[in-house]
């Protein structure tokens, strides 16, 4: 009998603690925020010299990425993600339709964390990607030409 209410005693606080956590993961939306941030950044070209590598820096600000247009020629591309805000983020290419795969920074990117991962796109066209935690605000896209 004692077992059973140690069970209980255990469990309890351990849902608690997950509900906390769950609950501070999710998007509660912040009216202090710069009016920058709220700006509609221009596309971003990346930087090609006739099939050399491109690299692209993306920061990850809250709900927001920076910039969230932009433009790559075909090949193999390097993106430098750093989340500069608040809240865990990541960034996570919807290429599978594409490319026949996903593409994507490591799963989370804690507040001030960088990462590096390349991308090899293959066909023209527009590929969303997004912050798998932060959606429907924190998307953007990348045209392929």
């Amino acid at each position: 009998m004692r077992l059973k209410r140690l069970g209980w005693a255990l469990a309890v606080p351990g849902v608690l603690v997950s509900a906390l956590l769950l609950a501070s993961c999710s998007s509660g939306g912040d009216s202090k925020g710069d009016a920058k941030d709220n700006a509609k950044p221009a596309a971003t070209k990346a930087a090609s010299d006739g099939g050399k590598a491109q690299t692209v820096a993306v920061t990850l600000k809250d709900n927001v990425f920076d910039p969230k247009e932009i433009t790559v020629e075909k090949g193999t591309v390097t993106f430098e993600v750093k989340n500069t805000g608040a809240a865990m983020h990541n960034m996570h290419i919807m290429s599978s339709s594409a490319e026949g795969k996903d593409f994507t920074s490591k799963p989370t990117l804690d507040p001030g964390a960088s990462d590096k991962f390349t991308a090899i796109f293959t066909k023209a066209g527009t590929i969303k990607f997004q912050c798998d935690f932060h959606l429907p605000d924190m998307a953007g896209t990348i045209t392929v030409k």
